[in-house]
């Protein structure tokens, strides 16, 4: 079997990057040779095999030809005949059409390299423009890259704007959409992301309530778990709609802490100090009791908003045991006979949160 490893690997590799993951192109076979060896076939759309024993990915090597405006919108010819120049040639960009082969040689016939070594992010052809994920790829890909700090070729620039004018991010499925925002959210400097993204033009299409947000605020933020990086965002967005990203597959509980500081951390970070019915108003609100640990993460974005000075900690300080104070388990001792258990519960969690905030300084 003639096989290569290509993409991502080879180009965090020549970086002095540790990969990840590992990828790999199979020359010369076909679907039946490749069962025939034990391969595991898995691809939706085009042919991938697992590896029987290391379960990395396999692929044949393939020509391709958009069909439509989808991302399975494509023809493939995966025949033995296909060689591997064919295959990086239909790659998105030169950093990620090199491939290296078993003996270590680096096969490059798109100039991957030289724009490695000059840190630039290029299209390989004209048919980038036929997957509009492309475009929140480059700019995933200026977030990951960030410490090496890559630039966008001219070319692929005004491409990546045209794709965009056009329309064709309308294609794209919100689920893809989340995948790339959850990989840009996890790497070294989120904010590249929405950077590039907005001077595409694509993020007031596909994410227009963090259009307004400067996304430099997640740089110095912490913790950088994406879910709370992206709430960071939200936190400083203005009101979000009842339905705010439509564009993007957001799980529930992004959306969840989502709204929870978009509503509520300016006021969890104010500085006067709050009575026991306004305290037990807002964790009610927010769901608290039920959700205690998604009101914890909703601390940690508001402490961005203060940059975790010494003022706000105290005040977070305060805000958890006022939280500790709601958890606290009731028993039917702590109640009398009346039958308005309800008035009676809350009124006892009040109280508790009373003696909280009397036992904590702000």
């Amino acid at each position: 079997m003639e096989i290569y490893l290509v993409g991502g690997a080879v180009r965090d590799e020549l970086l002095g990057l540790t990969p990840n993951e590992r990828d790999w192109v199979v020359v010369g076979e076909s679907k039946a040779s490749m069962i025939e060896k034990g391969f595991i076939p898995v691809g939706q759309f085009f042919p991938v095999y697992l590896h029987p024993k290391t379960k990395e990915e396999y692929a044949l090597a393939r020509l391709e030809r958009s069909t439509g405006p989808g991302y399975g919108d494509f023809d493939f010819d995966t025949a033995p005949h296909v060689s591997l120049e064919e295959d990086l040639q239909r790659r998105d960009l030169t950093i990620n059409a090199i491939a290296k082969d078993d003996q270590g040689e680096f096969i490059d016939p798109c100039g991957g390299i030289a724009d490695l070594n000059a840190r630039v992010l290029r299209h390989v052809s004209p048919a980038f423009s036929e997957d509009p994920l492309r475009v929140l790829r480059i700019a995933r890909l200026k977030a990951q890259l960030a410490p090496f700090d890559f630039s966008i070729a001219d070319t692929t620039f005004e491409l990546c704007c045209k794709m965009v004018d056009q329309n064709d991010l309308s294609a794209l499925a919100p689920e893809r959409v989340f995948i790339e925002l959850k990989k840009a959210l996890e790497s070294h400097r989120p904010s590249a992301f929405f950077h590039a993204l907005a001077q595409f033009g694509a993020l007031e299409k596909l994410m227009p309530a963090l259009s307004a947000v400067d996304p430099a605020v997640l740089d110095p933020f912490f913790p950088t778990a994406p879910i709370t990086r992206f709430a960071r965002l939200c936190a400083e967005a203005p009101r979000l709609a009842k339905a705010p990203f439509p564009n993007v597959a957001l799980p529930k509980t992004w959306l969840a802490l989502a709204n929870v500081c978009n509503r509520y951390a300016a006021q969890l970070v104010q500085t006067e100090r709050p009575n026991a019915q306004s305290v037990m108003t807002l964790l009610t609100a927010v769901d608290a009791r039920r959700h205690p640990d998604r009101f914890r993460a909703a601390l940690d974005v508001a402490g961005g908003l203060t940059n975790d000075g010494a003022s706000w900690q105290s005040r977070r300080s305060l805000w958890l045991s006022c939280l500790e104070a709601l958890l606290q388990p009731i028993e039917p001792t702590d109640m009398d006979n009346t039958n308005d258990q309800a008035t009676q519960i809350r009124a006892l969690q009040q109280s508790r949160i009373a003696s909280a905030l009397n036992r904590e300084p702000v």
